[in-house]
């Protein structure tokens, strides 16, 4: 009797049930991020981590749970150790910016613009030595086109790609393995042989000419990209629309695709009345196959690991535990790819499962019992909160801004998505065994095309939008602690809950309020902006801003310095658009989109430079200095016009972009900053072509350089 109040008596100090494999997937996923925070010396993140583990050991040793607390070190070391061992597999041996002779295949990854063609190229040789795959970038005429499977054969500069720059990680590039990147004209491409494809690729090739033979162009991406996740042509506006409305989970194969999946592949093996063994062993190989098919995305292999863990313990008899499971598909993921820690979609699909487990079961009884909804409706809508719930700090740490009406848009397409998939991923097959049944692919498509309309109609609503700029890396974790104080995670009473959630908020606010502030500094600086297109962040001795261009690189970086107070934006772009976006995130106290005489505001003077009236650079004079931001595409003649208008305000520095080498014929800059070394030119910085890099300026002369990546 004694014995079994003293156990009665130390479960009630218990607050947290530990499940090694989800709290050490945790502590693993942690020590991955601590490494890359640990040197790009993020005082955020490291003040974070740092109370984490001081609450970690001190709970630890205080419940004498020294076994736990051994799993937990030992997780996260592992995660510090792969952190290196893939940053060291992902970086190259190559002199950045040198000039090879490079042979590569083209993937199934081709996206066709206007005048660029993206694509990825794999088993590819510089020089003849085999490396990792390239990223290129094709400039085109109008009737040029590249195939999968081609071998190409070219001669350029060849770049390093970064996996971080300005605190935003590139998913894309890590995802594809291309630790390089490449630019070439069509005409310098030599196509050697047509090549082969692999047995996924020519699968994936057959079923998006299939879905392009029975639907139009957007409908046909959109549903090649649920079934497989591939993005690559899916257009802009409709992946923009999917993100700002809440629905970037329906391009992306995830957790619900593999559920609808497996649910029906049960359904129709129960009605052939096959064994539970059977059917375990055959949805498994589907699953499997499907991640090939997928090229292994980590959303695909999370949700079918979990989904055969799951299957697994009802063919045993054993009770499922969503997030053991969920910390199994996590290692394995983290294992093969270590840094799907920073991927949004990784991250999302992550918290998305944790927030169904935990929150779904009270929110479908309070809306049941409480406010009196049938039952199914009450499961759906708490999925709907919960999920959303989840998501919405990430949605904010990645993309700044979040939609008020995402939880509806999820009501109403979510299930429209379901049966859309099912029935695309059915018909799939029938239709490659009887081609007149082509037709049947109408009701799928119609079913999209009221998606991509409905989530366009709520992306629409200025007001539907919240934009959360703001909102930190301590911001989040806060958000999370709170959710995790007043979840059954935590196992304490409604005042014990309260209490902690008040507490984790609390502190939260005071260490942004300490440490995590908008940077600007007190100096002129000038910050080249990744991008193709001509975009600078300029700051003066009195901490005022002035922004040259915008677009997704200077949002990324805006947002990574938390710059929020800008003086004066000036447009690069003929058109409104680049303008509308901009006003739709930021405000500045100036726009100007065309001035050809120079403007004073605060401490800049600024005007366009045109020739022809043809935009080709900006002039900026900041405390003193006049500096020249030149565009591409510059010739000799423009160039000697422009300098001699120039003249009289005597710039000192040049910032110049590829093909505006016509500016190099003159000695009247004190420094000049292009993207490669220029023999011959005394004070010539040279950047890489996709760095973000800071200069800072002091009387005239450039007293240091430093790279955002």
């Amino acid at each position: 009797m004694e014995s079994f109040s003293k156990t009665k008596e130390e479960n009630k100090k218990r607050y947290f049930n530990f499940r090694p494999l989800f709290y050490g997937f945790l502590a693993f996923a942690i020590g991955i991020g601590f490494s890359y925070y640990l040197f790009s010396l993020d005082t955020t993140f490291l003040v974070l981590f740092s109370l984490m583990a001081v609450f970690a050991i001190g709970y630890s040793i205080f419940r004498k749970a020294f076994v736990n607390l051994l799993v937990i070190i030992s997780c996260f070391a592992l995660g510090v150790g792969c952190y290196f061992l893939d940053t060291k597999n992902f970086t190259s041996n190559l002199t950045s910016g040198q000039e090879y002779v490079v042979e590569g295949r083209a993937t199934t990854h081709i996206y066709d613009n206007d005048d660029t063609i993206f694509l990825i190229l794999d088993n590819v040789t510089l020089d003849g030595n085999k490396t990792k795959n390239l990223a290129l970038s094709v400039y085109k005429a109008e009737d040029f086109s590249v195939e999968s499977g081609e071998i190409l054969r070219f001669t350029t500069n060849v770049y390093d790609e970064f996996l971080f720059e300005s605190g935003q990680f590139n998913s894309y590039a890590y995802k594809m393995n291309a630790t390089h990147n490449a630019f070439v004209n069509y005409e310098d491409i030599e196509v050697v042989s047509t090549g082969n494809l692999s047995f996924a690729e020519n699968v994936r090739l057959y079923v998006k000419n299939l879905l392009h033979g029975f639907m139009p162009f957007e409908t046909a991406e959109l549903a090649y990209s649920i079934l497989f996740g591939d993005q690559t042509q899916l257009d802009e506006e409709i992946k923009s629309n999917f993100a700002t409305s809440g629905l970037g989970h329906l391009v992306a194969v995830s957790g619900l695709n593999i559920a609808v999946l497996v649910a029906c592949l049960y359904w129709l093996l129960r009605l052939f009345k096959t064994s539970k063994l059977f059917r375990f062993i055959f949805v498994s190989i589907v699953l499997l196959f499907y991640c090939y098919l997928c090229s292994f995305a980590p959303s695909v292999v999370r949700a079918s690991i979990m989904a055969i863990v799951f299957l697994a313990s009802t063919l045993i008899g054993r009770q499922y535990d969503l997030l053991s499971s969920l910390g199994v598909a996590g290692f394995i993921i983290l294992l093969i790819n270590p840094f799907s820690v920073f991927d949004a979609g990784f991250l999302m699909s992550f918290v998305s499962v944790v927030a169904i487990g935990i929150l779904v079961p009270p929110l479908t009884k309070f809306f049941n019992q409480k406010c009196k909804i049938p039952n199914a409706l009450s499961n759906a809508l708490a999925i709907d909160v919960s999920t959303t719930l989840a998501i919405s700090p990430i949605l904010a740490l990645y993309f700044g801004q979040i939609s008020f009406f995402s939880w509806l848009t999820n009501l109403i397409c979510v299930p429209l998505f379901s049966f859309a998939y099912i029935l695309v991923f059915a018909l799939v097959f029938v239709v490659s065994a009887f081609k007149f049944l082509g037709f049947l692919l109408f009701v799928p498509n119609i079913i999209m095309q009221f998606i991509i309309w409905f989530s366009g109609a709520i992306s629409s609503l200025d007001f539907a939008i919240i934009n959360l700029y703001s909102l930190s890396l301590i911001g989040a974790a806060g958000f999370y602690f709170c959710l995790f104080a007043i979840s059954k995670l935590f196992m304490g009473d409604k005042i014990k809950r309260l209490a902690l959630c008040a507490s984790g908020a609390l502190l939260a606010f005071g260490m942004v309020i300490a440490v995590d502030r908008p940077f600007v500094p007190l100096a002129t600086t000038y910050t080249q902006i990744n991008t193709y297109s001509p975009s600078a962040v300029l700051t003066s001795k009195n901490g005022q801003v002035l922004v040259v261009g915008y677009n997704a690189d200077m949002e990324t970086y805006l947002k990574h310095k938390r710059i929020e107070n800008i003086n004066v934006f000036v447009s690069t772009s003929n058109t409104q658009k680049e303008v509308k976006e901009f006003q739709s995130k930021y405000h500045a106290n100036t726009i100007s989109e065309s001035s050809a005489e120079i403007k004073t505001v605060g401490d800049f003077a600024f005007m366009h430079i045109y020739a022809n009236e043809v935009l080709k650079g900006v002039y900026v004079e900041v405390d003193d200095v006049g500096i020249v931001i030149a565009f591409n595409h510059i010739g000799s003649n423009q160039a000697n016009t422009i300098r001699g208008d120039l003249a009289v305000y005597n710039p000192q520095i040049l910032f110049e972009s590829r093909e505006s080498k016509n500016f190099l014929n003159t000695g009247s800059f004190h420094y000049v900053v292009s993207n490669d070394k220029i023999e011959g030119i005394e004070n010539n910085f040279a950047t890489k072509i996709n760095g973000t890099f800071t200069f800072s300026i002091s009387n005239g002369i450039i007293t240091e350089v430093r790279s955002e990546n």
